[in-house]
Order: structure tokens, then C-alpha cells, then sequence
């Protein structure tokens, strides 16, 4: 997970770049967790950067759940706050189709 980054702002508006405590993917779960350390602020706009070990099969567009978990209190639990969808769009260039085959 070294090829993972974040920074406050967005793809089009890069803001600094923030430190992240732990990058940890559970393949049994598909399930990448992310620390900030610190932890954000309320309201602080951030984009992660993921780079993946290889593209899906198939193009189209696959989505993901994105969860954010407050810092987690003395002696308990936090609970996670669903913040939306988050999409990877994957096209095959048309110079690798020959009729109905992908080359």
C-alpha cells in the first residue's frame, strides 16, 4: 500500500499533502483502511490517491462504499458515518477490439 497518498483539496485544486498512519487492505474483506495521523478535521476536504496492483478484466465503472471513522474514544468503539459512493472508471482503447474480442 506504499502507492497510496493523500492530500486536502481535490484532483483539480491539490492542497497539501497529508501524513498517513496506516495503509492496511484485507483481501478477505476487500476492505482498504486508511489512519490519518493526525486525524482530519471536521469539514476538511481530502482526496486519497490509490494506485491499483493491476486493472479489473472487464471496463465499465466500479464503485465503493467510502466510511469515515472518528478517532476512537477512551475505552469504546466509534461508529462509521457513510459518506457515499467513490467510482473507478476502467475503458479498453478501441485499437485492442477485433469484433466481439478484446486484444
Amino acid at each position: 500500500m506504499e502507492a497510496t497518498s493523500a492530500f486536502v483539496g481535490t484532483r483539480n485544486r491539490r492542497g497539501d499533502r497529508l501524513s498517513l498512519g496506516s495503509v492496511a487492505y484485507d483481501r478477505d474483506t476487500q476492505t482498504l483502511a486508511v489512519v490519518f495521523d493526525p486525524p482530519l478535521p471536521p469539514g476538511t476536504t481530502a482526496t486519497l490517491a490509490l494506485r491499483p496492483r493491476r486493472n479489473p478484466q472487464l471496463d465499465g465503472t466500479y464503485l465503493f462504499r467510502v466510511v469515515a471513522f472518528p478517532p476512537e474514544p477512551d475505552g469504546g468503539s466509534a461508529h462509521g458515518q457513510f459518506l457515499g459512493f467513490g467510482r473507478f472508471h476502467f475503458d479498453r482503447p478501441e485499437f485492442f477490439r477485433w469484433g466481439d474480442r478484446w486484444w
